[in-house]
């Protein structure tokens, strides 16, 4: 069994407990996103009983199982939850880290130019995840407390250099992605 690979991108939204603005905000982004993405595969998918808001790509091709995501708005930030597992964030190959490199797309195009990758236990699958209580700095102080250490930034050059297959040293950090271009969108 794997650990999921989820990313958290900051955001100004502050209103998850007002369910016409969290609607407003992910058709916004679903809208602003399939435009970017030349696509109208994007869902939305509203759980009001457990205050569950995502979009999610439902393409079903080969190019959706490389880019497959899910995105959930909070108060702060973005949660994007890959079909992937966070130790393929860290896999250097053909020299480059694609995982790392087709995600920061996604990060671009939701405004921000950095990021945390982490696993699920981090998120969803942490004892102090509160859904929709939860906020960026609640979220940030559960990963310092349980890292017992601040969140490091990811120095992609020791990435390169380590020799095991697995190197996810921490359960998050954060990705300033300094060493990659913009990507064109």
């Amino acid at each position: 069994m794997g650990v999921d690979m989820s990313m958290v991108v900051r955001n100004d939204f502050r209103q998850r407990h007002d369910i016409t603005a969290t609607v407003k905000k992910l058709s916004e982004t679903a809208e602003m996103l399939c435009h970017a993405l030349k696509t109208n595969d994007l869902l939305l998918d509203f759980h009001y009983d457990d205050n569950y808001f995502r979009i999610y790509d439902d393409r079903d091709d080969d190019e959706f199982l490389s880019e497959f995501f899910d995105i959930q708005l909070f108060n702060g930030f973005w949660l994007i939850d890959t079909a992937w597992r966070y130790h393929q964030y860290f896999n250097y190959c053909d020299e480059r880290f694609w995982l790392r490199e087709m995600l920061y797309k996604y990060v671009i195009l939701l405004g921000q130019n950095e990021a945390y990758p982490c696993s699920e236990y981090s998120v969803w699958n942490n004892k102090n995840w509160e859904d929709e209580k939860m906020t960026f700095e609640k979220w940030q102080q559960s990963c310092i407390k349980d890292l017992g250490h601040d969140i490091q930034t990811l120095d992609i050059e020791d990435v390169k250099l380590y020799k095991d297959t697995f190197y996810d040293k921490d359960s998050v950090y954060l990705d300033t992605f300094s060493d990659l271009p913009k990507p064109i969108l």
